[in-house]
């Protein structure tokens, strides 16, 4: 059954990213959909490669679309999309890192968030007919957290970080407090994603 749900969902997600596109380009010519469409494809990984999938998140803000990546660590993009691993992380303007314990995930985040400067007190004391002690200071580069201040991070927090703004820290948020909720599958039942929903509601032609 999960491998069932995981092709159907790679043939929804490639399906419903097209017919948008086509949507926008038969109907709309050089305007945008009216309302904006976001596609949350979690579990990116298990879902298989997407054809063409750099060209379309590259091209997909001009249809008023957007995707939502969800992976464990860059190494399921670099298995999966080889090279062109990078272009997807920079065709998207935000990134939300919730914890990893992968060190080329940690590294990759620590360089993404850049570098800060500190102030380093250096001490010298010198000894001969009298002690005398000195204290110097300078200004220091260093990461704004390295890959190990990274990796122990508080799961309770969050690392978000958007273009055109300093990265932050934010506690993680709760969606069972989001009041949409209860249209979850999480939540209620009815909604759960299964074979009849699949077949119901996404039967692609």
């Amino acid at each position: 059954m999960r491998d069932y749900i995981e092709e159907r969902a790679l043939e929804i997600g490639e399906y419903i990213i097209n017919e948008y596109q086509h949507s926008y380009v038969k109907h709309y010519s050089k305007q945008r959909l009216p309302n904006h469409v976001q596609c949350i494809l979690d579990e990116f990984y298990n879902i298989g490669e997407i054809p063409s999938f750099t060209q379309k998140l590259a091209t997909m803000r001009g249809y008023e679309l957007s995707c939502m990546i969800i992976v464990q660590s860059f190494s399921q993009l670099k298995e999966k999309y080889d090279k062109a691993w990078e272009d997807i992380v920079s065709n998207c303007d935000s990134v939300v890192f919730l914890g990893s314990s992968a060190l080329d995930t940690d590294k990759y985040i620590s360089d993404l968030l850049g570098q800060t400067t500190v102030r380093v007190a250096s001490t010298s004391e010198s000894k001969g007919q009298s002690t005398s002690n000195s204290t110097s200071w300078s200004v220091q580069g260093r990461e704004l957290l390295n890959s190990a201040e990274i990796a122990r991070m508080d799961n309770a927090n969050c690392i978000v970080r958007i273009r055109g703004f300093h990265p932050f820290l934010m506690p993680k948020y709760n969606c069972a407090e989001h009041p949409n909720f209860k249209y979850s599958g999480d939540s209620n039942d009815a909604y759960r994603i299964n074979m009849n929903f699949l077949d119901r509601y996404y039967t692609c032609t």
